[in-house]
């Protein structure tokens, strides 16, 4: 979903290294899932990643997956736990 990419290619990928045009896109997706197991109970994360966010004119992080923008994806699991600036 989103990336375009079809089991065979992962296999590849994990035996080759994942093509350079896509490693962006794949670094973006760790980040945002290591933030999401980080900060979540795992049988959480399905809930939110599907649930629209005011923020992003409640759009889901699976949304923003779906229409490939990895890149939000990742700005809004940063502001999801950017509790820093919910102090100051």
């Amino acid at each position: 979903m989103g990336c375009g990419v079809v089991r065979l290619a992962i296999g590849k990928w994990l035996r080759k290294g994942a093509p350079a045009e896509r490693k962006t896109v794949l670094s973006d997706l760790a980040a945002a899932t290591d933030l999401l197991v980080h900060y979540l109970k795992r049988d959480r994360i399905p809930a939110v990643v599907r649930r629209p966010i005011p923020a992003l004119d409640g759009v889901s992080l699976l949304e923003l997956l779906a229409a490939g923008e990895t890149r939000g994806v990742l700005a809004a699991c940063r502001e999801m736990f950017a509790f820093e600036q919910a102090h100051g």
